[in-house]
């Protein structure tokens, strides 16, 4: 009886004990922008290699948004980074990746938020810009 006992609980506990999709990913940190497409990721890659400043190419790109998403600089804990597109900023390869965003930093506390999948560029050494 004991073992079955152990057998029954083995198996409950198995699928609880298997990794889930979401958590096969591992969770990273990284400071840069973040936009809520991938196209505005683009356009603001394409301002900086434009010679515009980083928060001068972010403000163009917000205000030629017409929703209520857009991009801002942020750190962020995210999981993904998958690249979708490349691009050349300032001679440098970057990749446009998709993450998905778990945290945002705000001041010296983590504010948790629900999954979203966001945009950033990459620089070839896997520093988020």
């Amino acid at each position: 009886m004991c073992h079955l006992r152990i057998l029954f609980a083995t198996v409950m506990c198995l699928p609880a004990c298997l990794p889930a999709k979401a958590q096969e990913r591992k969770v990273e940190v990284g400071r840069g922008v973040i936009c809520e497409s991938a196209d505005q990721v683009k356009r603001f890659v394409a301002l900086r290699s434009a010679g515009k400043a980083p928060d001068a190419a972010l403000q163009a790109v917000n205000e030629e948004v017409t929703d209520a998403g857009g991009c801002r600089f942020s750190l962020v804990m995210f999981t993904g980074a998958d690249p979708i597109a490349e691009m050349s900023l300032q001679g440098r390869p970057v990749s446009i990746v998709k993450i998905t965003v778990h945290a945002f930093a705000s001041g010296s506390a983590w504010t948790q938020v629900p999954a979203a999948v966001r945009y950033t560029a990459e620089p070839e050494k896997g520093r988020l810009i």
